[in-house]
């Protein structure tokens, strides 16, 4: 596991998710992509955990204005690199072209939670686990309304 905090984007594969979502043109055809690859049958693995950690997360930010700390380094109009905040990146997609994704990644993620999650069970042999797991249950709190 390339982590380095409990957050959604302290992990190398959710940056590396991250930056391809930012880098892609369709971001709703993204989604519609890494969510049909996840059978719903199969145990939740590390990759498939991973995803849906950081759409949860983007949908958290875009429907219900969780402040995540990341940013992305882009080129300004002068070519200047800048760093563009996440929740101002999440701000400029469209929330009812996200609403159908909700129940999907909202089922995802407590599958994260459960017994036979990968993620789950490599942070459950850290301390750090009670506040990995909350994380998530509150993220699910947030999004459930909106199923």
């Amino acid at each position: 596991m390339g982590a380095w905090g409990i957050g959604p984007f302290e992990d190398d594969h959710a940056c590396d998710l991250l930056a391809d979502i930012y880098d892609c043109e369709d971001k709703i055809s993204f989604f519609q992509n890494e969510l049909e690859i996840i059978n719903p049958d199969d145990e939740l693995d590390y990759d498939s955990g991973t995803v849906a950690i950081v759409l949860g997360a983007i949908l958290d930010a875009v429907l219900c204005k969780t402040e995540y700390n990341y940013g992305f380094f882009d080129e300004s109009e002068s070519g200047e690199e800048i760093q563009v905040p996440f929740l101002e990146w999440a701000n400029k997609l469209d929330p009812e072209q996200l609403l159908p994704f909700v129940d999907k990644i909202v089922t995802m993620l407590q599958r994260l939670l459960a017994e036979e999650s990968e993620l789950r069970e490599l942070w459950a042999e850290t301390e750090y686990f009670p506040n990995w797991k909350k994380q998530y249950e509150e993220m699910i709190a947030r999004l459930e309304p909106h199923r």
